[in-house]
């Protein structure tokens, strides 16, 4: 049985997926799937599931200042500071 999400964890998600690939280009959104099927097979996704959503984006960008930026827009789109 697929798992229901919450409207609000697809909208933020979005978000963060139109911003992960703003850093990375077009293989941004391949890696934004297998990221999230990823949290989708651990378990139950929930709206605190997109802070880890968001680590896990953020380790797949190799320069460091470009994952630091990526970190701070991505916790302002989560409203996190």
């Amino acid at each position: 049985m697929a798992q229901q999400i919450l409207p609000i964890v697809v909208q933020l998600k979005e978000k963060i997926d139109n911003l992960f690939v703003n850093y990375m280009g077009p293989v941004g959104a391949d890696i934004c799937e297998d990221q999230w099927n990823e949290l989708l097979n651990a378990g139950r996704v929930r709206p605190t599931s997109l802070i880890k959503y968001k680590d896990l984006l953020s380790l797949q960008i190799p320069n460091d200042s470009q994952q630091k930026a990526f970190c701070k827009d991505a916790n302002a789109i989560l409203k996190f500071t």
